[in-house]
């Protein structure tokens, strides 16, 4: 561990300083922020990393990590506003990544599964675990990942085994409408007890490893789908078509069942009210029998 910080120390001062400037105003480092020279931070970003990508690229992927990690702290410092970190997204394209070979689609398709769970577990971004923790919830539940991110211990009730998720972080719901249900499959509580070891004395489930009385960004979900080489395959939406494509197609449940456990509201007004009924028991069924699915492609809790 020493050593790695030696190391990561010396690629800040050594190469980055040098090529940026030690004396530049952190606030010039924000994505759309535009030097003298007309480009953007996140442009002269990409530009560097992948100049030095082109002769070392063991330490290119080694300081876009570095790197990204103090921007993420000016952002929880107030230093950069939310969202402007210029590398929120990878620079490398997944074909820059010798260790593995991704095939696009859409959304993650069910055979494809397997091999991106391995990927998952090398876990070679060294992503955090909060927001791993959140990647694995997004599988298991469809959720948006604004609502996922940003859940609270006092939401789990463990009596009635069930994740009660408030209607302000469920896209299209109203405030003051009843929390969204999600039942509490043995996978989704095993990973509670792992994120309770590390965050158990936190507001949330998925605090912020650098600030734990706030909870991880939405975009650290989809942000590391993309470093580990899953461009456009694994964002928060396309997982929510996996589950509702293969929840169909794999095991044989009924399109509305899984929609309601997902959240999506009806837009339909006759249809809302036969709705009122939240087939919750069905749901139930169908959360269990999907987690085990993932169980059985690959997915380690």
């Amino acid at each position: 561990m020493r050593g790695g910080k030696r190391e990561y120390r010396n690629l800040l001062w050594n190469q980055v300083l040098p090529e940026f400037g030690a004396k530049t105003p952190v606030e010039h480092f924000a994505w759309e922020y535009r030097h003298s020279a007309g480009k953007t931070t996140r442009e002269l970003m990409t530009e560097y990393l992948r100049r030095v990508f082109a002769k070392a690229p063991s330490s290119a992927k080694k300081q876009q990590m570095v790197l990204k990690g103090v921007f993420e702290n000016a952002v929880d410092r107030g230093w950069i506003k939310d969202g402007q970190n210029p590398l929120l997204r990878s620079v490398f394209t997944p074909k820059d990544r010798k260790s593995h070979q991704v095939q696009h689609h859409p959304f993650p398709f069910w055979e494809q599964l397997p091999q991106f769970f391995e990927v998952f577990d090398r876990n070679e971004p060294n992503g955090q675990f909060s927001t791993r923790g959140a990647c694995l919830l997004t599988f298991m539940t469809g959720l948006r990942v604004a609502a996922i991110s940003g859940m609270k211990w006092e939401e789990v009730d463990l009596e009635e085994d069930l994740w009660k998720v408030p209607a302000t972080r469920m896209k299209t719901w109203d405030d003051g409408e009843k929390n969204h249900l999600v039942p509490l499959t043995n996978p989704i509580k095993d990973l509670l007890k792992e994120m309770e070891k590390v965050n158990g004395g936190t507001e949330f489930v998925f605090a912020s490893p650098r600030t734990q009385s706030r909870h991880i960004n939405p975009s650290s979900i989809n942000n590391h789908f993309i470093d580990l080489g899953y461009k456009g395959d694994f964002v928060g939406h396309g997982v929510r078509t996996c589950v509702l494509t293969y929840g169909q197609k794999e095991l044989g449940f009924d399109e509305k069942v899984i929609r309601l456990q997902q959240g999506w509201k009806v837009k339909d007004r006759i249809q809302g009210i036969y709705d009122r009924h939240d087939f919750l028991k069905e749901r139930r069924l169908f959360m269990v029998s999907w987690c085990d699915a993932l169980l059985a492609q690959g997915m380690k809790v």
